[in-house]
C-alpha cells in the first residue's frame, strides 16, 4: 500500500501534477492583487468605483514631505547618573508640592477655626446675655452696653477679617 493515496502524475495521466496547481493558484492570487481600485464621484454627485481610472479626470498624486534621514537629530541617550539625577529633582519637585499643599490645607483650617471663632464671640455679645469677665484685679465684672458694643464692634472686625 502507497503512503499517498493518489497515484502519482504520469506524462499519461489525466491528474494534474500538485506543484502545478499550486503555481497557478499563485498566479491567479498575484495578478488580482495587482489590481486597483478607482473611486470618485460622478456629475451628480454619486460615488463610482470601478478598476479603471475615471476618463478625461486628472489623479492628483499625494506627496508627503519626509526630511532626509540625517537631518533628524535625536538627544544622545541619558547616562544612568544624568537619570539618577532628574529623578531626583522630580522627586524634590513632587515633594516641595505636597508640602505646599500641606501648609495651604493647614492655614485655610486656621482660618475656618478662627472665622468660627469670630462668629461664636460676635453672636455673643449680640445676645444680649449678661457677659462677665475678670479685671486686673481678678475680680469679676459685668460689662455694661458701652462695653459690649465695643467688643461687638471688634468681633465683627474679627468676622471680616477671617471669613473672607
Amino acid at each position: 500500500m502507497p503512503i499517498f493515496p493518489f497515484r502519482p502524475a504520469t506524462s499519461s495521466g489525466n491528474r494534474p501534477h500538485i506543484a502545478r496547481i499550486a503555481a497557478i493558484s499563485l498566479l491567479f492570487a498575484a495578478t488580482s492583487a495587482l489590481a486597483q481600485i478607482y473611486t470618485w464621484k460622478d456629475e451628480n454627485g454619486r460615488t463610482v468605483m470601478s478598476d479603471k481610472p475615471p476618463v478625461g479626470k486628472v489623479q492628483q498624486k499625494r506627496v508627503i514631505d519626509t526630511p532626509p534621514a540625517g537631518s533628524v537629530q535625536t538627544p544622545p541617550p541619558k547616562s544612568l547618573a544624568e537619570k539618577e539625577m532628574e529623578f531626583r529633582q522630580q522627586q524634590k519637585i513632587r515633594q516641595d508640592k505636597a508640602k505646599e499643599a500641606e501648609e495651604e490645607a493647614a492655614q485655610q483650617k486656621k482660618r475656618k477655626d478662627n472665622c468660627d471663632a469670630a462668629r461664636r464671640n460676635l453672636a455673643l455679645y449680640q445676645s444680649g446675655e449678661r457677659i462677665a469677665r475678670r479685671n486686673d484685679a481678678g475680680e469679676r465684672e459685668i460689662l455694661d452696653d458701652s462695653q459690649r458694643a465695643a467688643e461687638a464692634a471688634k468681633a465683627q472686625q474679627a468676622v471680616n477679617e477671617w471669613c473672607k
